[in-house]
């Protein structure tokens, strides 16, 4: 394979795997989006290497094509992260909240007494 089609091979694979992490992250599930980032960084390892052997020999079309592709990706790769720390914050936060109610009851519960209870007032 020449340099130029497998760095346009590689490029196509790294787009290929950001579209499946978007649906990953919305499934919300973890650990296939865990070996997608790792599938990732092995697509990117491989560009760069690939990027690295040809450099200063890419025609110009194909080198400015070449970047607004790898920018495009970025940006995407860039908004995937924002969102999973979004989502990261907000889940530490819930939990940070639930802790804090627990530790009230805890505290509002009389030392040796019964547990507090609601009260049904529909009867």
């Amino acid at each position: 394979m020449s340099a130029a089609r497998e760095i346009v091979a590689l490029v196509t694979e790294l787009e290929r795997l950001l579209v499946a992490a978007e649906d990953l992250l919305v499934k919300r599930d973890w650990p296939a989006l865990e070996r997608s980032v790792v599938d990732q960084r092995r697509v990117t390892h491989a560009l760069e290497k690939a990027m690295e052997a040809t450099a200063g020999e890419r025609p110009a079309d194909f080198e400015r094509e070449l970047r607004m592709r790898i920018a495009r990706i970025a940006r995407r790769r860039a908004d995937q992260l924002r969102r999973l720390e979004a989502f990261r914050d907000a889940v530490g936060s819930r939990l940070a909240t639930m802790a804090k109610a627990k530790a009230m009851r805890r505290a509002a519960r009389p030392l040796g007494g019964p547990a507090p209870a609601l009260i049904n007032a529909l009867r």
